[in-house]
């Protein structure tokens, strides 16, 4: 979810196929209508839910997959969640050509052990409706005409994004670019016709520090089944926010999975405020002061602090009602290794 903010298209093509064969994945796929449905003996996002809270992992992609082996390998995550990066992210960018291609849909590389459940982010970009579709397939695994993808490894769940093209702020107003509510219609639209599986599940964002509650409202109506938020970073703005979704019934609708960062320093503490759009609000400059303090005490200091705060934070999200589960974004070296001892002291437990 880093890097990330939250007309049906017409296909004349039918879907001989809704989802790629693996034995992995214990799922295989009938007949060849657009009607047809998948049958598969895997578990659903909402069969997950029903366990108890769930975990899951911001994975790290292409190069990096291997960054978070030691991690995922803890077994304390149900779900991976693998980002839809745009070559294009920064005006500097443009001095490289290769950068202005359109990004391939990632596949999820073979690790160490197995994906539990895997969620796939679909960035919308700069995309118009049938390109949005398009990549709607890509994302799930399969081509424009159903066909399952050669070598992809299917997603069970889409969580669809605004993206973070550095086009897309500079030509919002023009009011051509698509939203997430628009994206959830049509890929709801590919679902019902059967070219998207039935079991697939549409998540959607949420930024606690700057969406307002009553924004999900269009996005549970337009088919959002699960809402993945930006990380509490500052707990009083977040609890405002929570109260006024429960107020409204959005969490009785939806499942909620909160973010979660790994603050390991003043410079990450600002970064993700920016990230958030949340460095003007109260209580900001307090947050990374207190790990500028720490960092000027030393590194033990630091890391002591980092730890309580973190773990601080998790539990206090946990003990929220009507809370879905939580989600670890580490992001750097230092964030995965004190991921991973969190995981190891069972915090991240159902």
């Amino acid at each position: 979810m880093r890097c990330s903010r939250l007309g049906h298209a017409c296909w004349r093509h039918a879907a001989p196929s809704l989802r790629h064969q693996q034995a992995s994945l214990r799922c295989q796929s009938k007949s060849s209508t657009v009607h047809n449905t998948l049958n598969c003996d895997r578990k659903t996002a909402s069969d997950v839910f029903k366990d108890g809270k769930v975990f899951s992992l911001e994975r790290a992609i292409d190069t990096q997959h291997e960054r978070d082996s030691q991690l995922w390998e803890t077994k304390a995550f149900q779900f991976s969640v693998y980002p839809d990066l745009p070559r294009f992210m920064r005006w500097s960018d443009l001095l490289t050509p290769r950068r202005l291609l359109a990004s391939p849909p990632h596949r999820s590389p073979p690790g160490t052990a197995p994906d539990r459940y895997i969620v796939r982010t679909v960035g919308l970009q700069l995309r118009g409706p049938e390109a949005i579709a398009q990549r709607l397939l890509e994302r799930a695994g399969l081509s424009q005409q159903g066909e399952p993808l050669q070598d992809a490894c299917p997603a069970d769940a889409l969580l669809l994004v605004s993206g973070s093209h550095a086009l897309r702020p500079a030509l919002s107003w023009t009011g051509a670019l698509q939203d997430t509510v628009a994206a959830l219609k049509i890929a709801r639209a590919l679902r019902e016709q059967g070219q998207l599986p039935s079991t697939l599940s549409l998540w959607a964002v949420s930024n606690p520090l700057r969406d307002p509650p009553d924004s999900l409202l269009r996005k549970v109506d337009a088919g959002a089944e699960a809402i993945l938020t930006q990380p509490p970073l500052l707990r009083g703005q977040f609890e405002a926010w929570y109260e006024g979704v429960t107020r409204l019934g959005i969490s009785k609708s939806a499942q909620f999975v909160i973010g979660a960062c790994m603050l390991t320093s003043a410079r990450s503490a600002g970064f993700w405020l920016r990230l958030c759009h949340a460095e003007h609000l109260d209580g900001a400059q307090a947050l990374v002061g207190a790990f500028g303090r720490a960092e000027e005490a030393g590194k033990r200091a630091l890391l002591q602090h980092s730890y309580e705060h973190t773990r601080k934070q998790i539990a206090q999200v946990l003990q929220l009602p009507e809370i879905a589960g939580l989600h670890v974004m580490p992001v750097s070296t230092a964030g995965r290794k004190l991921a991973t001892q969190l995981a190891a002291e069972k915090l991240f437990t159902r």
